[in-house]
Order: C-alpha cells, then sequence, then structure tokens
C-alpha cells in the first residue's frame, strides 16, 4: 500500500492493498489509459452518496463532510476530478449558510446528500437536511440545488412537511425540463387515501425555471414503511418509482422488508401498477430485502442491494420488466463463502452487470484467523446475475471500514468506482478508482 497523507484540500494516493483478485485474460477487454487510486477530502470524514460522470468526461463527485475546521455538522461536499483522477475543484456547502447567512455562527444543520444529475447549466443535487437544536437533530427536510460548473450555487429551494420527517433520496430532470424528487415522508399528501400510514413513497416535481411546485404525491400502503430509492421517466413520460417497502404483495414479496416497484402516470395521478418482489436466502423468502441503485437497460430495470436472513447477508440483483415483471433475481454468493453487501451496479460494455459494495468484516485462513475490517467487493455477472467464475475481487486499506458507494462506465468501457475508505483515527475519505471491466486494475 502507498499512501501519503498532506494537510491540504486535497488527498491523493495511487496505490491500494489488492487483497485477492482474479480474472480472465481478454485481449479484446477494455484497458484504462491510465488505471488509479486517488483519494480527496481534508482532515475529518468524507463519505461519498454519488456521481456522475460529465459530457467532459470528468467525474463530479456528491458527499458529507464532516470536519473540525468547520464544526462538528455534516455538510455538503463536492469534488471534480478530470479523467486521470486529478482533483479540478471543489466545494462544501452547508445549508445552514443557505437558510440563515454565513454570519449566522450559531446555526447549525445536518445535510444528508443523495443524488446528483448534469443539466444544462450545470448539475442538479438532491438531498435532506436536519437543523440542529440544542444539540437535538430535528425532523428532516428536502433540499435541491442547482450548481454552475465551477460547483457554486445558482439557486436552491427546500421543502418541508411541517413537523413530519421528509427524506429526499434521488432526483432526476424530466422530458420537459423540470426536475422530479423522490423519497419518503411520514406525511401523506392530501391525495393519499392510506389509512394509518407509516413512511409513503414521496414524489414531489417543480419548475425548474420558475421554482414552482407542479404536483407533490405520496403513495403507500396501510402498516408499511415505503421509501423510493430510485426513479425513471418512461419513453410514454410514465414515471417508475422503484424503493423498498414491508408490503408482502401477491408478487413474490416475503416476510420483511421488500422491493417495491410502482408505474404512474406522468402527471402521477394514477398508478398503472404496483408490484413488490422479496429475494431467496438458502432458498427461503424471509429476509430484509434493501434496494440500494437501479438502472435502466432495453428489457426494463436492474436492481442492485443487500438482504439479510439471521447471520447470512448476500448482495443480490433483480432483474424487472418495464411494467414492473419480474425476470429475474438473484443472491451473489461469494466463491471466498464470506458475507457480501451490494451498493451499486452498471453494465459493462458486453451486456453483463458489474456489482460493486463490501464484504462486511470476515476471516481468512491463516494460522491465527486473522479478521479483516469491510472490504470493497466487485463482482462481474452475466445479464441475468449468474456470476461469472473468476471474476470477483477485493480492496481496501486495512486500517478500517471500506465500502465501493457507486460505479460508472466511461465510454472507453473503463469503470469508475467511487469508494469511502477508512484510514482510521477519524479519517474517512472519498475514493476513485479506475479499472477495467474485469476488475483488473493494469497499466496497458
Amino acid at each position: 500500500m502507498i499512501h501519503t497523507l498532506l494537510k491540504n484540500t486535497f488527498y491523493t494516493c495511487a496505490g491500494l492493498i489488492v487483497l485477492f483478485s482474479c480474472a480472465i485474460e481478454d485481449e479484446l477487454r477494455p484497458t484504462p489509459d491510465q488505471v488509479y487510486v486517488k483519494y480527496f477530502g481534508g482532515s475529518g470524514e468524507q463519505n461519498m452518496h454519488d456521481m456522475v460522470l460529465t459530457a467532459l468526461g470528468n467525474v463530479v463527485m456528491l458527499g458529507d463532510q464532516t470536519s473540525a475546521e468547520l464544526g462538528s455538522d455534516a455538510n455538503i461536499y463536492l469534488v471534480e476530478a478530470d479523467s486521470n483522477g486529478n482533483a479540478i475543484r471543489s466545494n462544501v456547502i452547508k445549508m445552514s449558510e443557505l437558510l440563515y447567512g454565513a454570519t449566522n455562527d450559531s446555526a447549525q444543520t445536518e445535510e444528508y446528500p443523495e443524488s446528483i444529475i448534469e443539466v444544462d447549466n450545470g448539475y442538479v443535487i438532491a438531498g435532506s437536511y436536519a437543523d440542529i437544536l440544542a444539540s437535538q437533530i430535528q425532523q428532516r427536510k428536502i433540499f435541491w440545488i442547482n450548481l454552475d460548473r465551477n460547483l457554486e450555487v445558482v439557486k436552491w429551494d427546500t421543502v418541508s412537511a411541517g413537523s413530519a420527517e421528509l427524506i429526499g433520496n434521488d432526483v432526476i430532470q424530466t422530458s420537459d425540463g423540470n426536475i422530479l424528487i423522490a423519497g419518503s415522508t411520514t406525511r401523506r399528501a392530501v391525495n393519499d387515501l392510506t389509512p394509518n400510514a407509516g413512511f409513503q413513497y414521496f414524489l414531489i416535481k417543480r419548475d425548474f425555471n420558475a421554482d414552482t411546485t407542479i404536483f407533490r404525491k405520496t403513495y403507500g400502503y396501510a402498516g408499511s414503511d415505503d421509501e423510493v430509492v430510485a426513479l425513471f421517466e418512461l419513453p410514454n413520460n410514465d414515471i417508475a418509482i422503484l424503493g423498498n417497502t414491508d408490503r408482502l404483495g401477491s408478487e413474490g414479496g416475503g416476510t420483511g422488508r421488500n422491493i417495491g416497484i410502482m408505474i404512474l402516470n406522468p402527471l402521477a395521478t394514477s398508478q398503472k401498477s404496483a408490484k413488490e418482489y422479496g429475494v431467496l436466502i438458502n432458498g427461503a423468502n424471509n429476509g430484509d430485502d434493501i434496494m440500494k441503485d437501479a438502472i435502466r437497460t432495453s428489457s426494463g430495470f436492474v436492481i442492485s442491494g443487500t438482504s439479510t436472513s439471521g447471520a447470512t447477508v448476500q448482495a443480490f440483483v433483480m432483474g424487472l420488466g418495464s411494467n414492473g415483471s419480474l425476470i429475474f433475481r438473484r443472491s451473489l454468493i461469494s466463491t471466498y463463502l464470506i458475507n457480501t453487501t451490494g451498493e451499486s451496479l452498471v453494465t459493462t460494455r458486453e451486456n453483463d452487470l458489474f456489482v460493486v459494495g463490501s464484504y462486511p468484516k470476515f476471516q481468512i485462513s491463516d494460522p491465527e484467523l486473522q479478521v479483516k475490517n469491510d472490504e470493497i467487493m466487485v463482482m462481474r455477472t452475466n445479464p441475468t446475475g449468474l456470476p461469472r467464475p473468476g471474476l470477483e475481487a477485493n480492496f481496501g486499506i486495512v486500517s478500517g471500514d471500506d465500502v465501493a458507494n457507486v460505479v460508472l462506465r466511461t465510454p472507453s468501457g473503463s469503470l469508475i468506482i467511487g469508494s469511502t475508505v477508512d484510514f482510521g483515527s477519524g479519517q474517512r475519505m472519498l475514493a476513485l478508482q479506475k479499472m477495467n471491466d474485469q476488475a483488473v486494475l493494469q497499466r496497458p
């Protein structure tokens, strides 16, 4: 391992410990023009949440940062890096300053940034924030912020639900140029007749130019906590929301948490389809299945996440048709026979799936039965989730818990993984890891 900690805005580094990595030789596989592992952040904690590959080929990372220099609250942290992984610019955004002014030292907020997209004039980020009063975190509210190409704030707005919780998880720009944000809330909208609701699917559409609300909806089920994790606009302008639910349903959902999909008309005034599915662990559908990411494919959607049943923790992938019908569902069992978690996925150039996440703490077979901290997991499967033999790899820093949070594919077919890496002693950083699509850190 090679790493250097410098007291400046960015930390960069050109190496990770590779604990084990196997790949099939293929002369046609994409070979990155420059392979790298780079770290970004300052003293304190930085956590990766999302990232976007820009039209210029750069990567903009969205995270949170907690630094003693900036106070004890978590702030929005943005970094842009070029195609070689070199930092171009960064910005720290404090909702407390936007809301109450930069000179109000007593105001504190806790930020939970979740999603970033590229738009014509820059970027839009969305998530949640909460005021901190008397050291107590209050109810959460949604924020969305339009940034220019320099990552500076152009305009922003917030959405609240009174004394209820309101959490934002994903944002998209619709074909009419407006902004659609989804998540969950404990407050029902006026259209929602669900009795005794807990958290509901939440959806709000905002006019991007006029900063007005076009519609605001909630959907859910009695006795169930429901949250949207990802949303898409379909070619016919219908809206697809995918997330987590307690509802059993009649489409293969088991006890515990399940995956829900709902197809709505363009104005979100009616449901066209609503289904729920669970994941089998050891042949049983009785665990908690938590979706973390979803992508659109030619046949519909593919979802990644983590299933937990007792001591068994397994990453999973699930394929759904455009109407929400189940195509496949598979637990990803490690060839090392250890637990796995699924965080994000992307299709490869050959239409395979590349899934990233982590291996939770595990033991390796050596004379001392050494215990390893969480390590970054990468796994390649065929288009229906069957693992490709030999295409599983593990990367990490010895000192702490590391997790791959998001993965993107470049036009050349190379892959960029965005991770949170723990150096220990309260130092966590954002990491970019560029490799080919068979999980090989290899120079040409």
